[in-house]
């Protein structure tokens, strides 16, 4: 999961850069986007913590990551779970239902609020649930399933390379946005 960050983060970095040259405008607002950015790439990640605490506290990882944390040992909590996070299958922020839900929150953020940081941080949320997604389908052949937890639905393998490149496309829109 160490590495997963890192690439998040690197991704992230990586897509801000090409914003803010596509900007053809130094300002201070692009300050507030990268703050945002650095931000919303990691954010997701949250979701383990949210499992652990409130929504799978009877996972073994659960009970380990509580004790440390009762001790106030916060990184090694922290340490365990990144390295453990495997063990953690059914995630709130990573099913399509919740990407369905961002989408739109994301939308409204974009058009109405005029914030760089909050552009910055639902655009790099959206860039790593895609990248998720198509490092799954890239590895191993189809989503995992529990991107479809929340739903009664399945999607063949075509299907599912449907979504995700119908996803990338409103993402590559909601880019533009920003750009202005």
């Amino acid at each position: 999961m160490k590495q997963k960050l890192k690439t998040q983060l690197g991704l992230a970095v990586l897509y801000l850069a090409i914003i803010s040259v596509l900007r053809f405008k130094l300002d201070f607002n692009i300050l507030w986007l990268w703050l945002g950015g650095l931000l919303g790439s990691v954010l997701l990640e949250s979701d383990y913590l949210f499992q652990v605490f409130l929504v799978q506290p009877d996972l073994p990882v659960s009970f380990s990551v509580k004790e440390l944390w009762q001790k106030k040992q916060y990184r090694q909590s922290l340490n365990l779970l990144l390295d453990r996070h495997g063990e953690i299958k059914k995630l709130t922020f990573h099913t399509i239902f919740f990407q369905t839900i961002f989408y739109c929150f994301s939308f409204f953020i974009l058009t109405s609020s005029g914030s760089f940081f909050g552009s910055g941080l639902v655009l790099t949320g959206l860039l790593s649930l895609l990248k998720e997604q198509v490092g799954d389908i890239r590895g191993m052949g189809g989503m995992r399933e529990g991107w479809f937890s929340k739903l009664n639905i399945s999607l063949s393998g075509n299907g599912q390379k449907i979504y995700v490149g119908t996803a990338i496309m409103v993402f590559l829109l909601f880019s533009t946005f920003i750009i202005r």
